[in-house]
C-alpha cells in the first residue's frame, strides 16, 4: 500500500510491498542467468512456472 500525502516528496511502502519488490528482483535475476545457461526457453521456462515468451523477454533484457 502507498500512501501519499500533500507535500510530501516521497512514498512511504510497507514491508510487504517491499519483500515482493526483492523477491521479483531477485526471481529476474535468476531467470536471466538460467536463460543463458539453460538449453531452451522452454525448458527454463517450465523450471520457474513461466511462459517461454517471457523467458525470452528477460534474455533479451540481460543483453
Amino acid at each position: 500500500m502507498f500512501v501519499h500525502l500533500v507535500g510530501s516528496d516521497s512514498l512511504k511502502k510497507s514491508p510487504i510491498v517491499e519483500w515482493y519488490q526483492r523477491a521479483s528482483i531477485e526471481w529476474k535475476q535468476a531467470v536471466s542467468m538460467k536463460s543463458i545457461k539453460g538449453k531452451t526457453f522452454k525448458e527454463v521456462g517450465q523450471t520457474y512456472e513461466s511462459s517461454p515468451s517471457t523467458i525470452v523477454r528477460r534474455f533479451d533484457k540481460s543483453k
